[in-house]
């Protein structure tokens, strides 16, 4: 898969998800069966347009908010924002 360039900051028609779709070193894994290490596909609101790594207990994740990259707990608020949970293939 090659890595795609020139996009903008706000979700482009499935962009994200067709990148994570087509990758090879992906598969897909049911929100119940999270793992540390797992990818996270995240919506603030109508496309998904964010990534996280669970890392067991939370998520670390680039956060505009806070300027910086963070690492903090996996809440109901931030649950519901995921919309698919990928796998890293070995």
């Amino acid at each position: 898969v090659e890595d795609v360039v020139g996009y903008g900051p706000t979700p482009n028609k499935g962009l994200l998800e067709q990148s994570l779709e087509g990758h090879l070193a992906l598969t897909k894994v049911n929100k119940t069966d999270m793992a540390a290490g797992d990818i996270l596909l995240m919506r603030f609101a109508r496309e998904p347009q964010h990534l996280a790594v669970f890392t067991g207990d939370g998520i670390v994740h680039a956060y505009e908010a806070a300027g910086k990259c963070c690492e903090h707990g996996l809440d109901q608020a931030w649950r519901s924002r995921i919309v698919q949970v990928y796998r890293v293939v070995t």
